[in-house]
């Protein structure tokens, strides 16, 4: 399926709690085809120095995301990353290689094997795979949600039989997929964020207490609402940080019930 990628700014208004006047930032003489080209372009910065070039029209926006669009005009966000020389570092050195998973053959934007970073993070996240403490596998589906392409290896993997020859195949396949860039993006944004269990709304109309990993930020209109989507796509699992969260609530500790959770 076909994705359409944009950096999009919006204002959030603490009355209202919706994100509004959402727009596609466009900056002379830069071209964003991609998740790529988007990251490969902010992470070149940070945030400061990004907002301050930017057109004076766009004074106005004080939350930037990637807005990615399927051709069947669903979209959901992302969030932009600032400052990362090391991700430019892998960006730039990225190969588009089709290899064979499980599942069939794949077209992915691979990573190569002797960067820095990658082995780092790959050491990290096998380690934690292998592992037998709850608290690893915890941390692995925070970031690859069971219903997602590499969630659902991950759980084939740990729920499989250490002494079958296919586990080992599993493992190896897990490794391949993670030299994909978008799967490593979600580790690379995701991985110093503490798992929150459990979060208790409240709400004017509607008491709630429940998962935060349950509600996603969907695009509806120019806004942005909460939903449930169980959609079985590894783009769609990451969460709002504590800065954020604060923002929402005007800095206090009750979200608002229309407008929390994960962002996608």
């Amino acid at each position: 399926m076909s994705k359409y990628y944009d950096l999009v700014g919006s204002f959030y208004n603490n009355f209202t709690k919706k994100y509004e006047k959402e727009e596609i930032i466009k900056i002379p003489g830069v071209t964003f085809n991609s998740i790529e080209d988007i990251d490969k372009f902010t992470a070149s910065m940070n945030r400061f120095t990004f907002t301050s070039n930017l057109d004076e029209k766009y004074n106005n926006k004080n939350t930037f995301s990637i807005r990615v669009t399927d051709n069947k005009d669903n979209c959901y966000y992302q969030s932009v990353i600032f400052d990362e020389p090391l991700l430019v570092e892998i960006i730039n050195s990225l190969n588009k290689r089709t290899v064979y998973l499980s599942d069939g053959y794949r077209t992915i934007n691979m990573i190569g094997a002797n960067n820095t970073l990658f082995n780092t993070a790959w050491k990290t996240v096998r380690s934690k795979i292998t592992s037998s403490n709850e608290e690893d596998k915890e941390w692995l589906f925070s970031i690859y949600t069971k219903n997602s392409r590499y969630g659902k290896i991950l759980y084939k993997y740990m729920t499989g039989d250490s002494f079958d020859a296919n586990h080992d195949d599993i493992l190896l396949e897990l490794e391949k997929l993670f030299r994909d860039y978008e799967v490593f993006r979600k580790y690379f944004v995701n991985k110093d964020r503490d798992l929150i269990k459990n979060l208790c709304v409240s709400s004017d109309t509607i008491p709630l207490d429940t998962s935060i990993t349950s509600l996603e930020r969907k695009c509806v209109g120019s806004t942005y609402e909460s939903k449930k989507d169980y959609l079985d796509d590894y783009d769609k699992e990451e969460f709002f940080d504590e800065e954020e969260i604060k923002m929402m609530s005007d800095g206090e500790d009750n979200v608002p019930y229309h407008f929390t959770g994960r962002k996608i």
